[in-house]
């Protein structure tokens, strides 16, 4: 079986959302649970050995209990109120406590493998957020062929920039474990403010992106790279590619979507609404 784990991030509160009584992973998009309809685009992807839920501590019975009540079949870990695990080997799903930070989050699924005995140089995990429902089975499964090597080109520089691949069928030319990030060319030009009242840098658009997940990576060369870093170069991190770049790792770009839209804001809501609505 492959040693590839799914990791979905569900760490969020929603404050920006707007949320009281719940954050908003847990909000239901036409009457299912955001989080639910995000774990069911892993759910078909059997190269995935499991599928790891990391959401806060105070939300894991929460969470385990949607789980059981949409997908049955899938839980793979039962965490009873006393603390003992029971494996119940018919699911893949496995629901434990995130960390304060994202990367601390995806630090612990890490150490979840490890403390499971699978965690090795092979391991790869593909990282997703909770509120990202509308990811395809085609860029996961991308996604996890671009880390293993099985198709992308390098340019060959040395330069720690992230690397555009030109989605090109060809087997590259090393089997490392890459790291990928799925993202689209951006539409729009972007500025960068060093004060949020000028622009200091106006980038060139036809090189920007826009960075959406998955991300995938090999999981103990992330680990490793994360340790390796100040508590200042930590306090500035965004996602966990950044880690790579900040070590002069090249970071593979895997081709998204603009469907894959992160709901963050009320008016996202009203847009995975609509887009429900079209796909009937």
């Amino acid at each position: 079986m492959s040693n590839t784990y799914g990791v979905i991030v569900a760490g969020g509160i929603g404050s920006r959302m707007g949320c009281k009584d719940k954050p908003k992973q847990f909000m239901l998009l036409d009457g299912k649970p955001i989080i639910i309809r995000t774990i069911e685009r892993f759910c078909g992807i059997d190269e995935l050995r499991e599928i790891i839920v990391l959401c806060p501590a105070e939300w894991v019975d929460y969470t385990e209990d949607l789980v059981r009540e949409y997908l049955p079949d899938h839980l793979y870990r039962e965490m009873s109120r006393s603390g003992h695990d029971t494996r119940v080997p018919m699911g893949r799903i496995t629901v434990i406590p995130g960390g304060d930070t994202r990367n601390e989050t995806i630090m612990r699924a890490i150490d979840y493998i490890e403390e499971a005995g699978d965690l090795d140089d092979d391991t790869v995990i593909v990282t997703h957020d909770s509120v990202r429902p509308f990811v395809t089975e085609e860029i996961i499964r991308e996604n996890i062929a671009y880390a293993l090597g099985k198709v992308g080109v390098s340019d060959g520089s040395d330069s720690g920039e992230v690397v555009a691949s030109g989605y090109d069928e060809r087997e590259m030319t090393d089997s490392r474990v890459r790291a990928c990030t799925t993202a689209i060319t951006s539409t729009d030009t972007i500025l960068i403010s060093d004060g949020g009242a000028t622009i200091s840098e106006m980038p060139d658009r036809s090189r920007s992106y826009q960075c959406q997940t998955p991300q995938t990576f090999p999981a103990k060369k992330l680990r490793e790279l994360y340790r390796s870093l100040s508590e200042e170069e930590r306090d500035v991190l965004t996602d966990a590619a950044r880690i790579f770049l900040m070590k002069g790792e090249k970071v593979h770009i895997v081709e998204g979507d603009i469907s894959n839209i992160k709901i963050t804001y009320p008016q996202d809501m009203a847009v995975a609404e609509a887009m429900i609505g079209r796909r009937g």
